[in-house]
């Protein structure tokens, strides 16, 4: 029966069942995070009056050795946008033909890091650096309806963008190191352009990265995916798949 799983192994024959993280390793993660968060949260200013003061998407004229460093900048948002991910979603329905599970497991990450960064979005209400002059100011729920404007916290962009990148990695890791530098230029891109604090970035994009690489080790997830596969993915030649559909 393991060998007719299909969606998370190049290798029919090879088990790459995942081992679960333990309590303590989890624990120590997610004190990590707050503290870095808290951390960010107290330099939230200081940095971004020093990017504001350097070299901003503002900045006019631009230096001649930062013209290169600003075109790689403006590009780097891309990896947030849905039309890129369109692309991405297309060679892997033709080029990963045997795991095309994936293609719904990536929008289901997507969606799944949305709802809670746009709602903690209007709850904490803080507004985006460049409208006061970089001071880190948080309304709260009174500011549920503001609009854009008091919706900085976390970034939207960095958590999508760490979304896509995450489940990338976990499907693809010899692409880690590519796709988590393109979140990570992303998420410097909306500090960049003064749209968001250090901080916004840190949580969107660790919350989107890790719910995305995590997701595919779900048990009831893999399960999903094997009926996916069984329905829409081409099989591995000479599995028991293969072998029942040509009888």
């Amino acid at each position: 029966m393991s060998q007719s799983r299909i969606p998370f192994q190049v290798d029919p024959s090879k088990s790459t069942e995942p081992k679960p993280a333990s309590r303590k390793k989890t624990i120590l993660l997610v004190f990590g995070f707050l503290a870095v968060l808290g951390f960010f949260f107290m330099i939230d200013e200081a940095a971004y009056s020093f990017v504001h003061t350097h070299w901003n998407y503002n900045t006019r004229p631009v230096p001649e050795y930062l013209k290169l460093p600003t075109r790689i900048m403006r590009s780097m948002e891309d990896w947030g946008e849905n039309i890129y991910i369109l692309c991405v979603l297309y060679a892997m329905w033709h080029f990963d033909c045997h795991r095309r599970s994936r293609i719904p497991l990536l929008i289901l990450s997507a969606v799944l890091v949305t709802l809670p960064v746009e709602g903690v979005k209007r709850l904490a209400g803080r507004e985006r650096p460049e409208l006061n002059g970089g001071k880190s100011i948080f309304h709260g729920p009174s500011q549920f309806k503001g609009g854009g404007d008091y919706q900085s916290f976390p970034s939207g962009h960095a958590a999508s963008s760490a979304s896509y990148s995450g489940s990338l990695a976990a499907f693809y890791p010899p692409m880690k190191p590519v796709v988590i530098a393109l979140a990570v230029g992303c998420a410097g891109n909306r500090i960049w352009k003064e749209r968001h604090f250090l901080s916004d970035c840190w949580a969107g994009g660790v919350l989107g990265f890790w719910l995305a690489f995590t997701l595919p080790r779900r048990r009831w997830v893999r399960n999903l995916c094997d009926r996916f596969d069984r329905r829409f993915s081409v099989p591995y030649p000479n599995t028991p798949l293969t072998l029942a559909r040509a009888a």
